[in-house]
């Protein structure tokens, strides 16, 4: 709660991750949402990130109620390193910290291809 006086949930964004926003840092940005104001962010990293599994970003208590109610959790495995070591690497690109612009590239070329643009616009 706060500004919006509501609970803010992006699940949109589990598509979108990698490649919405000028930087590629999802609907939030897109929008001009600051990702502090949203409670719950949830996404994958099939898509964009071109590996397995997801992830949920919100408060502490959150994070803690899910990890004890949601049967996926308490049944689910850890990812394997190689998934983990995918998940940094696309991150690295998109933000540009793999020392190319390659992940830039990517992501205009991904919007530019994309029915996103239209949908959005």
């Amino acid at each position: 709660t706060g500004v919006w006086k509501a609970h803010l949930s992006s699940g949109i964004n589990a598509e979108y991750g990698g490649a919405m926003g000028a930087t590629g840092r999802g609907i939030c940005e897109y929008y001009g949402v600051e990702p502090g104001d949203v409670d719950i962010l949830m996404g994958t990293f099939s898509k964009s990130f071109g590996a397995a599994g997801g992830y949920i970003a919100a408060n502490k208590e959150v994070i803690m109620h899910l990890r004890s109610m949601s049967h996926g959790d308490v049944y689910a495995t850890a990812m394997s390193p190689p998934v983990c070591r995918q998940i940094i690497a696309a991150t690295r690109a998109i933000m540009g910290a793999d020392g190319t612009n390659d992940g830039v590239r990517r992501i205009k070329q991904l919007a530019d291809n994309s029915w996103i643009r239209y949908w959005m616009s």
